[in-house]
Protein backbone atom coordinates (compact mmCIF):
# COMPACT_ATOMS: atom_id res chain seq x y z
CA UNK A 1 0.00 0.00 0.00
CA UNK A 2 1.39 3.38 -0.65
CA UNK A 3 0.12 6.91 -0.71
CA UNK A 4 -2.73 7.01 1.83
CA UNK A 5 -2.05 10.55 2.98
CA UNK A 6 -4.69 9.40 5.63
CA UNK A 7 -5.90 12.21 7.80
CA UNK A 8 -8.75 13.29 9.82
CA UNK A 9 -11.08 13.51 6.30
CA UNK A 10 -9.47 10.43 4.69
CA UNK A 11 -9.57 6.97 6.80
CA UNK A 12 -9.64 4.64 4.30
CA UNK A 13 -6.18 2.91 5.55
CA UNK A 14 -7.77 2.86 9.01
CA UNK A 15 -10.62 0.74 7.36
CA UNK A 16 -8.10 -1.52 5.97
CA UNK A 17 -6.19 -2.13 9.08
CA UNK A 18 -9.50 -2.72 11.13
CA UNK A 19 -10.10 -5.83 8.26
CA UNK A 20 -6.86 -6.68 9.09
CA UNK A 21 -7.54 -6.70 12.97
CA UNK A 22 -10.95 -8.73 12.62
CA UNK A 23 -9.26 -11.16 9.79
CA UNK A 24 -11.77 -10.08 6.68
CA UNK A 25 -8.44 -9.28 4.93
CA UNK A 26 -5.33 -12.25 5.64
CA UNK A 27 -1.99 -11.91 4.45
CA UNK A 28 1.20 -13.10 5.81
CA UNK A 29 2.97 -9.79 4.86
CA UNK A 30 2.38 -6.33 4.51
CA UNK A 31 4.42 -3.80 3.08
CA UNK A 32 3.33 0.25 3.52
CA UNK A 33 5.28 2.26 0.60
CA UNK A 34 5.62 5.42 2.02
CA UNK A 35 3.04 8.24 2.47
CA UNK A 36 0.80 6.56 4.61
CA UNK A 37 -0.12 9.76 6.53
CA UNK A 38 -0.57 13.13 5.57
CA UNK A 39 2.49 14.07 7.71
CA UNK A 40 3.71 12.33 10.18
CA UNK A 41 7.53 13.27 11.29
CA UNK A 42 9.65 11.68 14.03
CA UNK A 43 10.99 14.79 15.65
CA UNK A 44 7.90 17.07 15.11
CA UNK A 45 5.28 16.22 18.05
CA UNK A 46 2.74 18.12 16.88
CA UNK A 47 2.34 15.56 14.19
CA UNK A 48 2.38 12.27 16.57
CA UNK A 49 -1.05 12.96 17.83
CA UNK A 50 -3.06 11.35 14.71
CA UNK A 51 -1.24 8.41 14.23
CA UNK A 52 -0.86 6.88 17.75
CA UNK A 53 -3.94 4.53 17.29
CA UNK A 54 -2.31 3.86 13.87
CA UNK A 55 0.91 3.31 15.55
CA UNK A 56 -0.75 0.68 17.93
CA UNK A 57 -2.51 -1.07 15.64
CA UNK A 58 0.94 -1.86 13.48
CA UNK A 59 2.20 -2.79 16.45
CA UNK A 60 -0.55 -5.30 17.39
CA UNK A 61 -0.77 -6.71 13.79
CA UNK A 62 3.13 -7.18 13.84
CA UNK A 63 2.48 -9.73 15.62
CA UNK A 64 0.52 -11.85 13.30
CA UNK A 65 2.31 -10.88 10.14
CA UNK A 66 5.28 -9.23 8.94
CA UNK A 67 5.23 -5.22 8.34
CA UNK A 68 7.66 -3.56 6.57
CA UNK A 69 7.49 0.11 6.08
CA UNK A 70 9.38 1.96 3.43
CA UNK A 71 9.51 5.48 4.77
CA UNK A 72 8.05 8.50 2.51
CA UNK A 73 8.62 11.88 1.96
CA UNK A 74 5.50 12.94 3.96
CA UNK A 75 5.97 10.26 6.75
CA UNK A 76 9.62 9.94 8.04
CA UNK A 77 12.29 9.46 11.00
CA UNK A 78 9.79 6.70 12.31
CA UNK A 79 12.07 4.02 13.92
CA UNK A 80 11.19 5.69 17.28
CA UNK A 81 7.65 4.25 16.95
CA UNK A 82 8.28 1.11 16.13
CA UNK A 83 9.26 -2.23 17.62
CA UNK A 84 7.81 -5.21 15.60
CA UNK A 85 7.38 -2.96 12.32
CA UNK A 86 10.16 -3.11 10.08
CA UNK A 87 11.41 0.26 8.97
CA UNK A 88 13.14 1.48 6.13
CA UNK A 89 14.27 5.12 6.23
CA UNK A 90 14.45 7.21 3.09
CA UNK A 91 18.77 7.15 2.92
Amino acid sequence: MADAHENDKRKGFWEFLQALKRSEITTPQLILMGDIFDLLIGEISATHEFAKPYIKLLEELALKMEIIYLEGNHDFNLARFFQRVKIFNLQ
